[in-house]
């Protein structure tokens, strides 16, 4: 934030990497080696750059400046650094989004941060089931997590079917509510709609064939799920799949819906009830 381009030169942030390093550790009482990790992996250099082999068709690939705002250029006097502040601001909002997806820079991966990113991800994707109960419950659809049982224990779910992310009841149509979340990541580029439709449609157990399994497990045993959540008689049944993005695999599904959250209650917004 606090550097500027030199005066009648390059309108371009352009640093001495060791003395960033050092007054850096300076100010925070960070080691020198500990800063100079941080900043790594946030640089791109060209040595990473040839080892990845780094094609412009490939969006997964790490070492891009969309994750590295900092360019490594030789200098005469030492290494330099060169950069644009609000691409680094970008690169942090990404790695915090990120860290949800078991994804840190290659170069701070070890045994202790891989099982913190486990550990994050999972309450993330916690996180969004519990977002996504809320939001159906305050439109009126209540309900909650199924993980082994159907009310108090009165109606035990199989093992092959698995928990329901949502079981609820939308009293407006007197139907059953099956909702699966899923908080994936992914991206406009074709490769990451390759790797959703796999997850979703065409892959070995794509997460629409799950939600297919519950939803003919509740056919099946409508009455006894009716019954052990105290609800009137009926075989009405709605079901959809809600993501945090949008997908892909919507267009995909014919059965029924793959929105994100948003999507969805924007929709029972303008319809005032189930919209699908």
């Amino acid at each position: 934030n606090c550097s500027r381009p030199a005066p009648n030169t390059f309108p371009t942030l352009f640093v001495k990497r060791d003395e960033l390093i050092r007054k850096f550790s300076e100010a925070s009482g960070f080691s020198e080696n500990c800063i100079s990790n941080a900043l790594s992996a946030f640089t791109l250099t060209p040595e990473k750059l040839l080892e990845e082999q780094r094609v412009l068709w490939n969006p997964k690939q790490e070492y891009r400046a969309l994750c590295r705002g900092f360019f490594s250029f030789p200098h005469e006097s030492g290494t330099h650094l060169a950069f644009s502040s609000s691409m680094v601001k970008e690169n942090v909002i990404l790695l915090m989004s990120a860290v949800a997806y078991q994804w840190l820079p290659a170069e701070w991966h070890n045994q202790t941060t891989n099982r913190a990113l486990k550990k994050v991800s999972l309450e993330a994707g916690k996180w969004f089931e519990r977002l996504v109960i809320k939001n159906l419950n305050s439109i009126g659809i209540v309900g909650q997590r199924a993980k082994n049982y159907v009310g108090e224990k009165s109606l035990r779910i199989p093992d092959l079917v698995g928990e329901i992310d949502f079981l609820g009841y939308n009293a407006k149509q007197n139907a059953i509510v099956i909702i699966e979340s899923k908080m994936i990541s992914t991206g406009l580029e074709a490769r990451f709609w390759r790797d959703d439709l796999y997850k979703f449609v065409t892959g070995k157990r794509p997460y629409a064939e799950q939600l297919r399994r519950k939803v003919s497990w509740v056919e099946l045993e409508q009455k006894q799920i009716r019954k052990a959540l105290n609800l009137p008689s009926g075989e009405n049944i709605q079901m959809a799949m809600l993501t945090l993005y949008p997908c892909i695999a919507d267009l995909f599904i014919k059965d029924f819906r793959c929105v994100s959250l948003t999507e969805f209650m924007l929709d029972w917004q303008t319809q005032g009830n189930w919209p699908y």
